[in-house]
């Protein structure tokens, strides 16, 4: 998987980092930064970041509300983000090509 790249974070997106960590992350040490924990869904950063905060609500809200019910196994999550990505970088560069 490519990572999630660095970049410097602006304070306005803390809550949105706390959210991905809490939601996505919670299994990992706090410390960890989040793009050794989750892989690249663009080439931007601050796409990437929206766009796994948008995932986060979806999990949160809609799968781990049944999900948890059945097992604690994050397994699932961490499929649907890998499709996710590798939809989503697909995507991107189909649309590189085109324009």
């Amino acid at each position: 998987m490519k990572p999630f790249r660095s970049s410097p974070v602006p304070a306005v997106d803390k809550p949105t980092i706390a959210l991905i960590r809490r939601v996505l992350c919670y299994h990992a040490p706090p410390s960890t930064p989040l793009e050794q924990l989750l892989p690249a869904l663009t080439s931007s950063p601050e796409v990437d970041l929206e766009l796994y905060a948008f995932l986060a609500i979806i999990f949160r809200d809609f799968i781990y509300s049944w999900y948890s019910k059945i097992t604690a196994d994050n397994a699932f999550a961490d499929e649907i983000i890998a499709v996710v990505a590798h939809c989503s970088r697909a995507i991107e560069e189909r649309v590189r090509k085109v324009l």
